[in-house]
């Protein structure tokens, strides 16, 4: 050693610039600014061995020796401000990392629900992410990640979280177009009413049915029921035949010529069937076996009149 420390030395080799004396033989390269520059770039740390890689302060040391200036303060390998060096420059590198999984989180969020604007209206025209049709139209508006895993992760995480909002979503919709047609059905049962035959000890004869067919060509006046079931019974004999004695949700007569519905009525002694309801009930049962009967009921009243056998009669409104 020419100086008395080594900072000494190092200043001593630096103005004669040399790196060795020359019986040592060691050096790889012939001048002082030459051999720190070598090892500052190859990234090597002994001038014996070319593969002990310099740490972050071993650089930054022999970056002082090659700026000018003196030798510079030596950090010994594996001292304790190499140590403290060392980790302060891990803790700035896992700072960044951590800043940059942060950023990343939201960016996945942003990204997810990109993921799911775009994705949806592709769905619905049978396209899938990654097929030939698929259109990803706001693929523009997408985030870059700093991360590997984080960013994919919070946009797999957020994307799933939208489509199961999207399926509750559409479950209560369900659920809500269910009630409301229950809902209905419950109305439509609630105005239901059903008559019962007011004479239930008159004789019922045999039922003459017409077949529904059979009425596409027929001219007259012929009785019908409508059952409880909402089947549709039209026949030449009393309503309470046609129907065996049960009840009914509407009776009355009819007038065809030639198949063809002139009126219908709710003019039955034995149901006396009343009700606004009455006419939409009598018209749609024919109407489902193709007879146009719309807009062609005649609403009747049941009168009171003692002097007549069924103590009344049915008086047009």
């Amino acid at each position: 050693m020419l100086g008395a420390t080594f900072a000494d030395d190092m200043a001593a080799r630096k103005a004669g610039n040399y790196w060795n004396p020359v019986q040592d033989g060691v050096s790889s390269a012939a001048t002082f600014g030459d051999d720190m520059a070598q090892r500052t770039t190859e990234n090597y740390w002994s001038p014996q061995s070319a593969t002990a890689p310099m740490s972050e302060s071993q650089r930054a040391w022999f970056e002082s020796l090659t700026a000018g200036g003196g030798a510079g303060t030596p950090i010994p390998s594996n001292s304790y401000a190499q140590r403290l060096n060392e980790a302060r420059l891990a803790g700035a590198q896992d700072a960044n990392k951590l800043g940059n999984a942060a950023l990343d989180v939201v960016k996945g969020a942003w990204n997810g629900v990109i993921g799911v604007a775009e994705g949806v209206p592709n769905l619905l025209t049978g396209a899938i992410p990654g097929g030939s049709d698929y259109v990803p139209f706001l693929n523009g508006l997408r985030g870059q990640y700093n991360t590997s895993l984080v960013g994919p992760a919070a946009e797999l995480v957020t994307g799933l979280g939208a489509f199961k909002i999207l399926g509750e979503i559409g479950a209560a919709t369900r659920v809500v177009n269910v009630e409301q047609a229950l809902g209905a059905n419950s109305a439509a049962t609630a105005e239901r009413v059903l008559f019962e035959n007011k004479f239930p000890l008159d004789a019922i004869g045999d039922p003459k049915i017409v077949p529904t067919q059979a009425l596409k060509n027929m001219s007259g006046n012929l009785n019908y029921v409508v059952l409880e079931d909402s089947r549709l019974v039209v026949g030449k004999s009393p309503h309470t035949s046609l129907t065996n004695n049960t009840s009914v949700q509407a009776a009355g007569e009819i007038q065809l010529y030639n198949g063809n519905v002139k009126w219908l009525d709710n003019a039955s002694g034995h149901y006396q069937p009343t009700g606004p309801q009455i006419q939409g009930i009598a018209e749609s049962a024919f109407d489902k076996i193709g007879l146009d009967a719309a807009g062609k009921f005649q609403f009747k009243v049941w009168t009171l009149d003692p002097s007549l056998p069924r103590g009344g009669k049915w008086v047009k409104q």
